[in-house]
């Protein structure tokens, strides 16, 4: 693996914090046992994979070295640190100047400083999925399967190293625990933001409503500090569009040149030949919305690895087939109640005769709730319409798996949290 000394002392380095963690979750009284074997688990899973990565990468070659390297994009012609400074590559280029060209640390160190990164936002949704889980354990059944999202390959296989996957899931996960966390200072989840504006722009513009929430508190307080924020703020979210535009060599926002754009970037990518390619060009939304989410499918598997897509894909398509089949059972079971309880009632007509009393539809409605907790449900909503975006921008298997992989526990675990709701639901029905 030709790891050297110093990288081995940037292992060392990185993993105190998370060791002095997991002591630290032993000690605590309010962690139980299986808890605290999860989440050791969890680190022992992610650190394997930081191994594995780095070893695919430096053998097979891929964006994520270049990163590293400054070579990415050179569009530039930086000179200097500032030089290089920007958004979407631009940004992860300019983070790894000083380590990289200063200090001269080598990938494997790059690696094991980025995995532990991306295993603090592993760590801050175990204990957002943690409070979420306690806070409603009694409309739960099998609450324990809300953790399974934390062990999805794709997720720590992308998240492992070098790469904008790594920080846009530490920003995505900053902005969940502030949101989900009462109490939370605001200044995590306005870091989690600047992170996502700056790694991927699209995604800071649909986390502006919550960045907005975030910060009310701050702007009721002072209106010279609420001014100076908000400020701040318009010239970050303007900078990094106009950057954003630059970059997709974009003159606006509008629908012509979105669609051109679309169309350049789908044949563009299909100029590389790529073996996992499919022609989305000739899909149509669904077909191409199907493919971003399930494909590949089990009988399309190509070798070991994609087999490990697959499985992952179709235990998506299940889990979400049984959400589905089980809200609309519990939502069958509601009517089914109400209509037992209003149809006897009869009400006399002004000729002595009677009618039905008429079920109101918000009354259904109100005893048929959608139970998924609403920072959850926020981030369902935004990862599907990233998978519309991506329906446009991505053509073949490996960028869908990679492109999706940061949004899958979130979407994942509004699904079980709607499976473990129902069922715990139609147990308690008579």
């Amino acid at each position: 693996m030709n790891l050297k000394v110093v990288d081995f002392l940037v292992l060392i380095f990185c993993n105190l914090p998370l060791v002095y963690f997991l002591v630290w979750l032993r000690k605590s009284k309010g962690i139980d046992q299986g808890e605290q074997i999860l989440v050791t688990l969890l680190w022992l899973v992610h650190l394997g994979f930081s191994f594995f990565y780095a070893s695919y990468i430096l053998h097979n070659g891929g964006d994520s070295l270049r990163f590293w390297q400054l070579t990415a994009d050179t569009s530039q012609h930086a000179q200097n640190w500032m030089g290089y400074f920007g958004i979407n590559t631009f940004f992860i280029q300019w983070l790894n100047y000083i380590p990289s060209k200063l200090l001269g640390f080598s990938y494997w160190s790059g690696t094991f400083v980025y995995s532990t990164f991306s295993f603090m936002g592993v760590v801050l949704l175990f204990l957002s999925f943690r409070f979420l889980i306690l806070e409603r354990i009694g409309m739960l059944a099998f609450p324990k399967l809300l953790y399974l999202p934390l062990f999805l390959p794709g997720l720590h296989f992308w998240t492992a190293g070098v790469s904008k996957e790594n920080l846009l899931f530490l920003g995505l996960s900053m902005l969940f625990y502030s949101l989900t966390m009462p109490g939370t200072t605001m200044i995590l989840g306005l870091i989690g933001w600047i992170i996502c504006l700056f790694v991927r722009p699209v995604v800071g513009i649909f986390f502006i409503p919550v960045l907005v929430w975030l910060l009310l508190p701050v702007l009721k307080k002072s209106l010279s500090k609420s001014v100076i924020l908000i400020v701040i703020l318009v010239i970050l979210f303007f900078q990094a569009i106009n950057q954003f535009l630059l970059y997709l060599h974009l003159e606006s926002f509008s629908q012509d040149s979105f669609k051109a754009f679309s169309t350049n970037q789908l044949y563009y990518l299909n100029s590389f030949n790529a073996s996992t390619a499919i022609p989305m060009v000739e899909m149509n939304s669904m077909e191409r919305l199907f493919a971003v989410i399930f494909r590949p499918l089990l009988w399309e598997s190509w070798d070991f690895y994609s087999v490990i897509i697959a499985i992952e894909n179709t235990w998506l398509m299940l889990i979400t087939l049984l959400a589905l089949f089980l809200y609309s059972y519990r939502v069958y079971r509601v009517l089914i109640i109400y209509f037992s309880k209003f149809s006897p009632a009869r009400r006399r007509g002004g000729m002595g005769g009677t009618r039905l009393q008429i079920i109101p539809w918000y009354v259904v409605l109100r005893n048929t709730p959608f139970p998924i907790p609403f920072s959850a449900k926020y981030y369902s909503i935004i990862a599907v319409g990233m998978f519309l975006l991506f329906t446009f921008t991505l053509n073949n298997f490996g960028l869908f798996y990679r492109m999706k992989s940061i949004w899958m526990p979130f979407l994942q675990f509004s699904i079980l949290w709607l499976i473990c709701s129902s069922t715990a639901y139609l147990k308690r029905s008579p």
